[in-house]
């Protein structure tokens, strides 16, 4: 969701800022990435399966992201994309423009 219009939503919407409270628990240092390592990523696997549709993500899937989640350093990058949202969010615009490589 972009940066602004995900703004309009926490100011108003109830439900968008209940299922947005996770984003406040990824602030903490070290934690995050710690509970989402236990029990071979159970945390984080669950947390997928909860996010999107219901069978969205295979066990298949699954797997491919637990292998990548495994590599160093790569929950910390995505708990730093959080910390850096609610850190940096004046200096976030729409102007964003993301290069996708193949």
């Amino acid at each position: 969701m972009y940066p602004a219009l995900m703004k309009r939503f926490l100011q108003r919407d109830f439900e968008q800022i209940r299922r947005s409270l996770y984003a406040l628990f990824f602030q903490l240092p070290w934690r995050p990435e710690m509970i989402r390592r236990t029990g071979d990523w159970s945390v984080a696997a669950s947390g997928m399966r909860r996010s999107g549709k219901r069978n969205a993500f295979t066990d298949e899937d699954i797997e491919k992201y637990k292998e990548a989640w495994s590599k160093p350093g790569v929950m910390t990058a995505i708990f730093n994309w959080y910390r850096a949202a609610v850190w940096y969010r004046r200096q976030i615009t729409n102007d964003m423009h993301v290069r996708v490589l193949p």
